[in-house]
């Protein structure tokens, strides 16, 4: 476990922080299909309500969140692999 958790650690960091602006359009598709109180639905009403503020500020609301995953997953991977922190 020593020798090949920081090794299968790294990639899988890259993944999930990749993955996570996948994660919130998810999210919001689901949330317009199911009906559901969040983003998704705010940002489907603004759209077909031609609400533009609304949805430039639910655009930039989830570029931050998806730059604070990514700046996490860079984070960790420093923290894990001493190599990556030059």
């Amino acid at each position: 476990l020593r020798h090949v958790l920081p090794n299968c650690l790294m990639p899988t960091i890259s993944v999930v922080g990749m993955n996570i602006g996948t994660l919130i359009g998810g999210a919001a598709v689901i949330e317009a299909v199911f009906d559901l109180p969040g983003i998704g639905t705010q940002l489907v009403n603004a759209v077909s309500q031609r609400d533009y503020p609304t949805i430039q500020g639910a655009a930039v609301i989830t570029a931050l969140i998806v730059l604070a995953g990514n700046l996490v997953a860079d984070l960790l991977h420093a923290a894990v692999d001493p190599r990556a922190r030059s």
